[in-house]
């Protein structure tokens, strides 16, 4: 199996080991902010996930393959034990890793995601549309989803770069890893998180609204729910205060 794409920053020596698991459609520079902050402190781990950036495509695409991807990359660099921070599909895949495998996850941080989607035949449009026309004529509607009017307005190279980095997916991975988030239902599996969690909502987010975070926190016990000013990529719009927020949820630990 060809090796996932990964980038290993900050003291690898004496810094805490975290891994940043990414939303659908973006390579890993979608962190580049937020983990050039935690870096100061922590060794970040960053990593493409199948068919986005530079990592390969793979067949049998689900949330239990993706989260053995991000467990891939954890041996790769020899980390036993992991703070995982996950955005959108990425927190659904935290949530996978957490519950399978408790004694890899030193906490859990989920933004801006969910545990279910009772709407199929909204991810199943985008599935075909990826696959019939490319990821261009979605791209307008994902980025009206993911960034407030206000930031997408006064953040004009900010927008470029994130529909650059949705256009860099192959369409067929942006598909298949759709088919996953279409299909998923992990609202069963999240009393089996023992980890320290923290789950944080974009107020005004409408891929993930705040009800479906605050879903996630009520299924894991002593999970903590905050809410931010935003909407679905909060590490993009506010790294600073999702920085914050993190390195509490690490100290819990």
């Amino acid at each position: 199996m060809t090796a996932l794409h990964r980038t290993d920053t900050g003291p690898a020596g004496s810094g805490e080991p975290v891994l940043l698991s990414n939303p659908l459609g973006a390579p890993l520079e979608v962190w580049d902010a937020l983990a050039d902050d935690l870096a100061a402190d922590h060794r970040v781990l960053r990593y493409d996930p199948p068919g986005h950036g530079r990592s390969p495509l793979r067949e049998g695409v689900d949330v239990d393959t993706l989260a053995d991807a991000a467990l891939e990359v954890l041996d790769a660099a020899g980390v036993e034990r992991a703070h995982v921070v996950g955005l959108s599909l990425g927190g659904m895949v935290g949530i996978a890793l957490a519950a399978a495998h408790p004694e890899r996850v030193a906490s859990l941080g989920v933004l801006c995601s969910s545990a279910y989607f009772a709407d199929k035949a909204t991810w199943a449009s985008r599935v075909e549309q990826a696959r019939a026309d490319g990821l261009e004529p979605l791209a307008d509607g994902s980025l009206a989803r993911w960034f407030t009017p206000e930031w997408a307005s006064a953040h004009p190279d900010g927008m470029a770069e994130a529909r650059r980095q949705f256009l860099s997916t192959d369409p067929e991975g942006f598909a298949r890893s759709a088919e996953a988030v279409g299909a998923l239902d992990l609202r069963d599996r999240l009393a089996d998180v023992v980890a320290p969690t923290l789950v944080v909502a974009g107020s005004q987010d409408p891929s993930t609204p705040p009800w479906m975070g605050r879903e996630i926190a009520e299924g894991v016990l002593g999970a903590r729910y905050e809410e931010l000013d935003g909407a679905h990529w909060l590490p993009v719009e506010r790294p600073a205060d999702v920085a914050r927020l993190l390195r509490e949820g690490f100290a819990r630990a």
